[in-house]
């Protein structure tokens, strides 16, 4: 197995539970083939908070496929609890209160140096003043007679006809071209 995916999947003052699974290698495009198998596996935590206890108090094994008795023994028990008890030292190291403060503090901090929090994964969005710019080139490919001024922005962006289409769409709901009439550009 050449990784894993081990996650804080609920941390309490008396308990932290811990997510893993195992990357299996490579599918032929190159995505990570992650195992079948996931096990959440529940430690205490210490009357100071700061550490676990090494054994889990609770197991969860789950297979997409079900689990067979058979697989139990063969299963690499070792290396699954070893994995989630260095993730839940790590976790454990601040109290929830602590992390609520450190939270606090870099929030506060952020804002009084005038930087930004964080947005969340995934998409950006589109840079302000976009629209404005895709209704332009519309407006001015009509203008010099073409016929399908969305299929040139697809061609000009190198993106499909349907993305550019549903940027002309969002172009107009914000007011930078005319409502459109059926069956006319424009």
């Amino acid at each position: 197995m050449r990784g894993y995916a081990a996650e804080v999947r609920e941390l309490t003052d008396e308990h932290v539970r811990i997510g893993v699974q195992f990357n299996v290698g490579r599918d032929r495009y190159g995505h990570s083939l992650m195992s079948p198998y996931a096990v959440d596996i529940d430690f205490a935590r210490t009357v100071e908070g700061t550490d676990v206890d090494p054994d889990p108090i609770a197991v969860t094994l789950r297979h997409r496929g079900g689990v067979k008795p058979s697989e139990l023994n063969r299963f690499a028990w070792a290396r699954w609890i070893t994995i989630a008890e260095a993730t839940a030292r790590i976790a454990s190291v601040h109290t929830l209160d602590r992390v609520r403060d450190l939270q606090e503090v870099h929030t506060a901090t952020a804002k009084a140096l005038g930087i930004a929090p964080k947005k969340r994964p995934g998409r950006g969005g589109h840079l302000p003043g976009f629209y404005e710019e895709i209704a332009a080139r519309y407006l001015a490919h009509l203008a010099e007679g073409h016929q399908n001024p969305v299929t040139l922005i697809a061609n000009e962006d190198h993106v499909s006809r349907d993305t550019a289409a549903g940027w002309v769409r969002e172009a107009r709901a914000r007011g930078h071209l005319k409502p459109a009439r059926r069956g006319r550009a424009g």
